[in-house]
């Protein structure tokens, strides 16, 4: 006669009497990739700091205010689509925050006829450059991460880290309309000039 199975006592992993010790200001580490479209063509924009916080998302708090979901950010990588017979430039500040280092490469978008599709312009931010950094934004005194130049129907992705916050006042962002509780994804180059706006989100200026 076969003998029953006896019963086995599960065995997990063995975990401390007392929760382990963690950081009182341990942040959340977010990766995001967003779009963006140039609706005009434009050269030499400057990208600070505080732009990118603002286009990695905000919540309305008053018809005129959003408050940014960042409390900081780093840019991880760039990639533009030029428009057809359009350029796109990518010039990484140095660390004056106010000149700018040779373009780290520039696409061409002339094509020869019948030719629609070439290889975007994808870049990543040089070891020790501003843009490497994280960084805390300020709207009042940002730091200048790049400067862009693209044609008009461009389209931009933007991948960038981000935390949320613990305990810091969230950066507030004057617009001219928001719906309080309402999310919205500011412009790139931020919600004055709105030239860089994002694409299959809500947005404001």
């Amino acid at each position: 006669m076969k003998r029953g199975r006896r019963g086995r006592r599960a065995v997990g992993k063995r975990v401390p009497n007392l929760p382990p010790s963690l950081a009182a200001h341990g942040r959340q580490i977010l990766s995001t990739k967003l779009r963006f479209e140039a609706k005009s063509t434009f050269a030499g924009t400057t990208i600070l700091d505080w732009m990118l916080a603002g286009a990695c998302g905000c919540i309305g708090v008053s018809v005129n205010t959003v408050y940014c979901f960042a409390t900081a950010v780093r840019l991880k990588r760039i990639t533009i689509w030029p428009a057809s017979q359009g350029e796109a430039t990518v010039y990484w500040a140095a660390d004056s925050g106010t000149l700018f280092s040779q373009p780290d490469v520039t696409e061409d978008r002339s094509l020869p006829t019948g030719i629609t599709v070439t290889a975007p312009l994808s870049v990543t931010p040089p070891a020790g450059s501003p843009a490497h950094m994280w960084h805390v934004p300020n709207v009042s005194s940002g730091v200048t991460i790049c400067d862009i130049s693209m044609s008009q129907g461009s389209i931009l992705d933007l991948e960038v880290d981000f935390t949320l916050p613990v305990n810091e006042l969230p950066l507030a962002f004057a617009v001219a309309t928001a719906v309080p509780g309402t999310a919205y994804y500011l412009s790139m180059d931020g919600s004055t000039a709105h030239q860089i706006t994002p694409l299959g989100r809500p947005t404001t200026f």
